[in-house]
């Protein structure tokens, strides 16, 4: 399967982050803040990580978690990791 492109990851991301924040997913665009912004609070971000890893196939560490400030990062950060190499989603969940 090819790699995804930013649209979609960001699409992805962003349905994730709806759901765990209880808001309509198109009240949050890549420049929002994960936590002042979306109001999630670290059990969300926890929650989130662990959702990109098992969509991306690919470990997360806490640092680059805590880098994640916005839902961009989040979707540029997955970009280069699946650059870098890492397992492109399966199309399973």
């Amino acid at each position: 399967m090819s790699q995804p492109n930013r649209s979609e990851v960001l699409q992805e991301i962003v349905s994730t982050i709806a759901k765990l924040a209880g808001v309509p997913a198109e009240s949050i665009d890549e420049g929002h803040r994960l936590m002042k912004d979306v109001r999630l609070d670290s059990l969300a971000i926890y929650e989130l990580v662990v959702d990109l890893e098992e969509r991306y196939g690919m470990q997360i560490s806490n640092e680059d978690a805590e880098r994640l400030e916005t839902v961009g990062d989040a979707a540029d950060y997955i970009l280069r990791r699946l650059a870098e190499g890492g397992t492109p989603p399966d199309g399973s969940r």
